[in-house]
């Protein structure tokens, strides 16, 4: 399964939950809702701009399988992108045998 990111998901505020999240996902993107699975909120915030009508605007990263991925790549959504793994570089251990000593005042230590 590939992890995808999708931007700019507005909602009114009255539709604001996780079914509605995932049907509007799912209806963007031309699948299926059964077809998202791991739905995360990675941002979320009030827009405001149009009173009275107060809209919820959502990023949201969600798996899919590789067979639904494959048409995902093919329709090209804006606002939609493949979510890539961090590579974590490795850190090596320190000596713990020594003490680091910070010496002053101020913004450095």
């Amino acid at each position: 399964m590939r992890r995808w990111r999708l931007s700019d998901i507005r909602l009114p505020l009255e539709r604001d939950d996780e079914r509605h999240l995932r049907l509007e996902t799912a209806r963007i993107c031309g699948i299926s809702p059964e077809c998202v699975a791991d739905l995360t909120i990675a941002r979320r915030a009030v827009d405001a701009r149009k009173r009275p009508a107060l809209f919820v605007v959502y990023t949201v990263e969600f798996r899919v399988d590789d067979i639904v991925a494959a048409g995902l790549e093919c329709r090209r959504v804006a606002k939609l992108a493949e979510v890539q793994p961090i590579a974590h570089p490795d850190i090596p251990r320190l000596d713990t045998q020594r003490r680091a000593v910070v010496v002053g005042m101020g913004p450095a230590g």
